[in-house]
C-alpha cells in the first residue's frame, strides 16, 4: 500500500512539475522578439542575445536577460564581456548591468555590452553573475556566477 501510494505522490509531482515547466518553457526558450539568435540559461536567468560590429575594434553584444521561472527575483545582474586569444588568455574586457536590478518572473531586462577589442581575439566569453534568495546547499550570500564560451561564434576575428 505505502509503495503504490509513493508511486502515484510522484509521478503526480512528475506531471506537475512537466506541465508547470512546459507553461514557461516557450517563453524561456524562445524571447518574444526573434532578433536574439544567440541564448543560454542556468535554469534562474535565461539570456538573449546578438552580436554585431558596430564600427572596426569594437564589437556589441546586446540583449534580453530573463528570469523565466524563479518565484522571488533575481537581483543585480552583471555581465562580464572578455575577448580571448589563441592562448585562452583575456585580451580584453568590459562590463555592463542589466537595465532592471531586479528582474521578476517574465519581466525581461534589456543589456548592453560594448568591447575595444585589442586585436588577437579568436573567441568571447561572457560571465554573468546575480543575487538571488540564499537558498541551502547555494552560496549563502545567494552570488551566482555563469560562463558561456564562445558566445559569437559568427563573428569572425
Amino acid at each position: 500500500m505505502m509503495g503504490m501510494r509513493r508511486a502515484f505522490l510522484c509521478g503526480t509531482l512528475v506531471a506537475a512539475v512537466t506541465v508547470g515547466a512546459g507553461a514557461c518553457a516557450p517563453y524561456a526558450s524562445a524571447p518574444p522578439s526573434g532578433e536574439f539568435p544567440h541564448q543560454v540559461t542556468d535554469g534562474r536567468v535565461a539570456l538573449a542575445w546578438r552580436c554585431l560590429r558596430p564600427e572596426p575594434g569594437t564589437v556589441r553584444v546586446e540583449g534580453l536577460a530573463n528570469n523565466p521561472y524563479y518565484p522571488q527575483g533575481v537581483r543585480e545582474l552583471e555581465l562580464e564581456l572578455y575577448g580571448v586569444d589563441a592562448q585562452g588568455r583575456n585580451v580584453s574586457q568590459t562590463r555592463a548591468a542589466a537595465q532592471d536590478v531586479i528582474i521578476h518572473t517574465n519581466s525581461p531586462s534589456r543589456f548592453l555590452l560594448d568591447l575595444r577589442t585589442a586585436g588577437g581575439e579568436v573567441r568571447f566569453d561572457l560571465v554573468y553573475m546575480y543575487r538571488i534568495r540564499a537558498v541551502a546547499g547555494l552560496d549563502p550570500s545567494g552570488l551566482q556566477h555563469n560562463l558561456a564560451r564562445n558566445i559569437c561564434p559568427d563573428l569572425k576575428p
